[in-house]
């Protein structure tokens, strides 16, 4: 949600785009669904208040700001929306096919789609083969991936 996906005012959808992932390997229990909205809500706060904190301690460190203004946003965003809004949306994360994230992707019409070409060609692979795709700017974190991995 504190991606720049989340940042560009689709903070809800990112979220929905990573639990259809989840969801593709891992089932989650009627509990687990029922306290999703709760836990990303905390998750969400957790990032402000610690970013507010550590702030505090550095001022001088401007890039404990990056997530602060989204995170605040997505916050209220999100913990504005009634809960039966978001847990609908979030069954149909879940519940969706892997591969289509159309019914839960809306892209905003001012922001230029860069991705479109891999979104079709993923499109057509074939069902059953294990690929994943790792989206990042941030050159450390494919390499931790990446030392992770091996």
């Amino acid at each position: 949600m504190l991606s720049s996906f989340g940042k560009a005012n689709h903070a809800l959808a990112a979220a929905a785009l990573v639990l259809r992932g989840f969801a593709a390997s891992y089932t989650l229990c009627e509990v687990e669904k029922r306290h999703l909205p709760t836990l990303i809500a905390c998750r969400l706060a957790c990032s402000a208040t610690l970013g507010a904190f550590s702030y505090a301690q550095d001022p001088t460190n401007k890039y404990l700001l990056l997530h602060a203004e989204p995170c605040w946003k997505a916050l209220e965003l999100f913990w504005a929306l009634p809960r039966e809004t978001v847990s609908a949306f979030f069954d149909l994360a879940i519940n969706g096919e892997a591969d289509n994230v159309s019914d839960i992707f809306l892209p905003d019409p001012t922001t230029p789609d860069f991705f479109s070409s891999v979104r079709s060609k993923r499109a057509s692979l074939k069902r059953g083969r294990d690929e994943i795709t790792f989206v990042t700017g941030n050159a450390n974190k494919l390499k931790e991936v990446k030392r992770c991995v091996r």
